[in-house]
């Protein structure tokens, strides 16, 4: 074989192997991706609640919501209901909302009331104004999550 050849037959398995490679990428984050805690969305955030979150007839969250746990200082103490405004809009980041259970809720208030917030959106940036999504994002409280957390110096 000339040196031409074995330079083509060398470029040609790399190319192939990034192939793969890309292909095992786009398979791998479809199918195995961990819920990514927005970190814009958590510098927004008044208040980081995990709280139990009950459904609707409908299998929507309702507004009403019990706190377990308070990651922040200040807000609701563990055991408080309180009312979370758009709840019944929001879900996980990419996915439909799967249902009752734990959730990781950032939160800003809503008004005067102590028991009355809303889901924090994304903060003001240069040619960016802030409005408040009309579907908030919240996180199952599981394990990826948690972790993600844990990196971030949160302690529950």
């Amino acid at each position: 074989m000339t040196f031409a050849r074995v330079r083509f037959a060398l470029f040609l398995a790399l190319f192939v192997g990034w192939l793969a490679y890309l292909g095992y990428a786009v398979w791998f984050n479809t199918y195995h991706k961990p819920d990514v805690v927005s970190r814009a969305q958590l510098t927004e955030a008044v208040v980081l609640v995990v709280a139990d979150v009950t459904v609707d007839a409908a299998g929507n969250p309702k507004p009403e919501v019990t706190v377990s746990a308070l990651l922040t200082k200040g807000g609701p103490k563990p055991g408080d209901t309180v009312h979370v405004a758009r709840l019944p809009a929001a879900q996980p980041p990419g996915q439909p909302f799967p249902g009752e259970g734990k959730y990781l809720l950032p939160l800003v208030p809503d008004g005067a009331d102590a028991d009355r917030f809303k889901v924090a959106g994304l903060p003001r940036s240069p040619g960016y104004t802030a409005l408040d999504p009309a579907r908030p994002v919240i996180y199952p409280w599981n394990e990826a999550v948690q972790k993600q957390l844990r990196k971030l110096g949160y302690n529950w």
